[in-house]
């Protein structure tokens, strides 16, 4: 809701911070505005931000600080996939995503971690995925 809104709120959570992502030999340096990464294939709310062609199950989408069409790149993502159309349309508004086994991750704003709040630090953060749980019953 708040960042689909127009209130002060929208204003800062979408304020622009620095982001160094560094996925194998590339390493991104930009602001940005949101970023998400999870080793899950879509979000609990059923958002999908995801259609990187990269190999592995961690997967990390992001949005630069020239970020355009915010509200309707959101709902473009709701879908359960992205055609070919709608992944150039995503790269032209701003948006990027990539799927990897692991990545460095540095920003200098919030990080949420399942709803916390993570103290905010200057060391990167390593994310990478995990062998797959199998629950016995």
């Amino acid at each position: 809701k708040v960042l689909l809104g127009r209130g002060p709120e929208r204003d800062l959570i979408l304020n622009p911070t620095p982001l160094e992502l560094k996925i194998g030999a590339e390493t991104v340096n930009t602001d940005h505005i949101i970023s998400v990464a999870t080793t899950l294939p879509k979000l609990m709310i059923g958002l999908k931000p995801f259609w990187g062609k990269g190999v592995g199950d961690l997967r990390i989408t992001y949005a630069d600080k020239t970020a355009r069409h915010v509200k309707r790149n959101v709902a473009r993502m709701l879908r359960s996939a992205q055609s070919t159309k709608a992944v150039d349309k995503l790269a032209n508004d701003g948006f990027h995503s990539f799927n990897t086994t692991q990545a460095r991750l540095k920003v200098s704003g919030d990080i949420v971690l399942d709803g916390e709040f993570l103290p905010q630090t200057d060391a990167p953060l390593n994310l990478f995925a995990t062998q797959p749980l199998r629950f016995i019953k």
